[in-house]
């Protein structure tokens, strides 16, 4: 699962790995790495377990991991334009 951050591992030296931060919400378990690798693992009693690393990760500790919620319709990628009415 974690091919993609082989450098960042190999750096970091696999053998230190440890469990920095856990997360769970709406049925993933966040799992925040000492390497900065960042995995999700599917914890729904409904599907089979699935273990998915993010390849956004940074090199350090993952010190905490927080969940938000955002409005219907709003898109990470593009986020909903602000309110251009003018206040007087």
């Amino acid at each position: 699962m974690l091919a993609g951050s082989d450098a960042i591992i190999r750096q970091h030296k696999a053998a230190c790995l440890r469990i920095t931060a856990l997360l769970v919400c709406k049925d993933l378990l966040w799992i925040g790495t000492s390497a900065g690798v960042v995995l999700t693992l599917s914890v729904s009693p409904k599907a089979a377990p699935t273990l998915v690393g993010l390849s956004q990760g940074h090199t350090g500790h993952v010190r905490f991991l927080t969940a938000i919620e955002l409005p219907d319709g709003f898109d990470v990628l593009f986020p909903l334009p602000r309110d251009t009415g003018a206040i007087g």
